[in-house]
């Protein structure tokens, strides 16, 4: 009866993942190690592509950037900014700005998560409003996410370029699917309570 209650808490706990969890800092981001692009030479680089409507580009930070000197934005605004990586990732976070009170009284910025079979979740940020690359926006994941989006608002309803810098990312590969391990725990621990029954 012990084996069988076991196994049917394990079943239950795996069958509850699913979660986004938003992290706060780049110290939130688990596990590693992670792939940082920093857009000072390349509009990327290995392991994701970034994409917009008509394009992305380099360009020199607005206000204080976050590190070095350039950050990726769109070719026009207002345009999301999506990010498909090659390899499905478990952890994600980038730096945003540009965020200026010339163009827009106030927003969220907003990044929108999916996976193979579509949408999971959103996590969002509001913006400080002072042009600098200083706000962090990310997340972990029990799910194997494919790609990503950021948004300002409804990402068509405020007038300024998405730009974006230090990007980090985990891979999946090397992480293990939360239910195969909680699955493997319990069947370890189904007979070890059948051993100390026999």
């Amino acid at each position: 009866m012990l084996a069988k209650t076991i196994l049917l808490s394990a079943a239950l706990a795996a069958s509850s993942y699913g979660a986004v969890v938003q992290a706060l800092t780049p110290g939130d981001l688990a596990p590693g190690p992670f792939t940082i692009h920093d857009f000072e030479s390349v509009a990327g680089g290995p392991g994701a592509t970034y994409s917009a409507t008509n394009g992305v580009q380099t360009s020199p930070a607005t206000g204080v950037p976050h590190s070095g000197s350039l950050t990726l934005t769109t070719n026009q605004f207002p345009e999301p900014i999506t990010i498909t990586f090659d390899n499905p990732v478990t952890a994600f976070g980038l730096w945003f700005g540009n965020d200026d009170t010339c163009c827009s009284s106030g927003f969220d910025a907003n990044l929108d998560v999916y996976d193979a079979n579509g949408f999971l979740a959103t996590v969002s940020v509001a913006a400080n409003m002072n042009d600098a690359h200083d706000q962090f926006l990310g997340f972990n994941s029990s799910e194997h996410v494919t790609s990503v989006v950021l948004r300002y608002g409804s990402g068509s309803d405020v007038g300024l370029f998405h730009s974006i810098d230090d990007v980090q990312f985990n891979t999946a590969d090397s992480v293990p699917e939360p239910s195969t391990f909680l699955l493997g725990a319990s069947s370890l621990a189904a007979l070890i309570a059948l051993r100390r029954r026999s």
